[in-house]
């Protein structure tokens, strides 16, 4: 198979709620701020093959999860992102709160945003032992690394900080997930 856009762009349209041109501005934009995690390059095959699969083995649709996506690719950071761990993420999200793909990427882009950039965030994670230098899904692994071990109150603090009022029970959800899913 080519990695012809056109031609991935009709199969994410019938696989999802999304029109042809819908599919093609996504798989476009996807495909240029996203890696997989071993850091290579996103492909649209790629991209069509993570969505679907996410999909059909999760209580979550690919247009929840093109949603959520297409958030995180507006986002004005230029640190590149993996595609499985935005997935994973929002499907972790969106499983328990059943919420939109627009909330969802809306609240992921708060997160991922705020955990390097705001001081109070910085403080309070490296106050823990989480080094803060890495990009931001970085950073969620290694906090979701220790955030059982914290006690409740903890949890609370760090999360109000990272995620602010609006995003914290999200973040919640996400950590604490984190180390039972794989997340």
């Amino acid at each position: 198979m080519t990695n012809n856009v056109n031609e991935y762009a009709e199969i994410l349209s019938n696989i999802s709620d999304m029109n042809i041109e819908e599919s093609t501005q996504f798989l476009l934009a996807a495909q240029s701020k996203f890696l997989l995690e071993d850091g290579s390059p996103a492909s649209f095959l790629d991209i069509v093959n993570i969505l679907n699969e996410t999909d059909n083995n999760n209580s979550i649709t690919v247009k929840q999860l093109s949603e959520s996506l297409t958030k995180l690719i507006n986002e004005d950071s230029n640190q590149q992102l993996s595609l499985e761990k935005l997935v994973r993420h929002t499907s972790t999200i969106g499983q328990v709160t059943r919420e939109s793909g627009l909330i969802i990427g809306n609240s992921l882009r708060t997160i991922y945003s705020r955990i390097n950039t705001i001081d109070d965030s910085i403080n309070a994670l490296e106050e823990i032992g989480v080094d803060t230098g890495s990009n931001a899904e970085t950073v969620l692994d290694s906090l979701a690394s220790k955030w059982k071990s914290l006690s409740e109150k903890k949890q609370q603090d760090i999360g109000l900080v990272i995620a602010g009022r609006y995003q914290l029970s999200r973040l919640m959800i996400l950590l604490n997930q984190m180390n039972t899913e794989n997340a």
